[in-house]
C-alpha cells in the first residue's frame, strides 16, 4: 500500500510562513500554497490535509522521502526524475528520459527512421513512468521547513 504527504500542523501557522491562502470556488477547497514567483508550487490542502509538492499529486511522498534521505541538500544535477511506477527518484539521464533523445538513440541503434505513431508510444510510456523534477533551492528550503517544524507525516494510503 503506498503512503501519502498529510499535513499534521496548525494551518493557522501557514500564514505567518508565508503561505497564500487561497479558497478554490469550484467546490469551495480551502488551500494554502508557497512557492517559487512564476514556478513551482507546494500546495497544502485543507480537506484531506493533502500535500502536493510541484503537481507529483499522490506521488509527493517520493520526492519528500528522497530529500529527507539526503538531508535536503540540493543534489549536483538539479533536475531529477520521480519513477511513478517503481516509486523512486532517479537521477536524470538525457537519453533516459528525454523523449527526442531518446528517439534519437532508437534510431541509431535501429538504424532507421522513426515513425510518429512509435515515437507518440515511447513519449508516452515516458510521461506514464517518469515526472521530471527542477529542485530548486528555495522548493528544498520550503520543504525542509516544514519536515524541521514537524508538519508532515507519512500515511498509508485509505487510512
Amino acid at each position: 500500500m503506498m503512503e501519502v504527504l498529510k499535513f499534521k500542523g496548525d494551518f493557522k501557522k501557514l500564514i505567518s510562513m508565508g503561505y497564500i491562502f487561497q479558497k478554490m470556488h469550484t467546490s469551495n477547497h480551502i488551500c494554502y500554497s508557497k512557492g517559487v514567483e512564476h514556478g513551482d508550487h507546494i500546495w497544502i490542502w485543507k480537506k484531506g490535509r493533502d500535500i502536493e509538492i510541484m503537481d507529483l499529486y499522490e506521488n509527493s511522498s517520493i520526492l519528500m522521502k528522497y530529500l529527507i534521505n539526503i538531508n535536503f541538500t540540493p543534489p549536483e544535477n538539479s533536475i531529477c526524475v520521480v519513477n511513478k511506477k517503481n516509486k523512486a527518484v532517479e537521477e536524470f539521464e538525457w537519453d533516459k528520459h528525454d523523449a527526442v533523445l531518446k528517439a534519437i538513440q532508437f534510431e541509431k541503434e535501429q538504424e532507421r527512421k522513426i515513425i510518429g505513431v512509435e515515437f507518440e508510444k515511447m513519449t508516452e510510456e515516458l510521461y506514464e513512468t517518469y515526472k521530471q523534477v527542477l529542485l530548486c533551492n528555495k522548493i528544498i528550503a520550503i520543504l525542509k521547513e516544514l519536515y524541521d517544524n514537524d508538519m508532515i507525516e507519512f500515511v498509508k494510503e485509505g487510512t
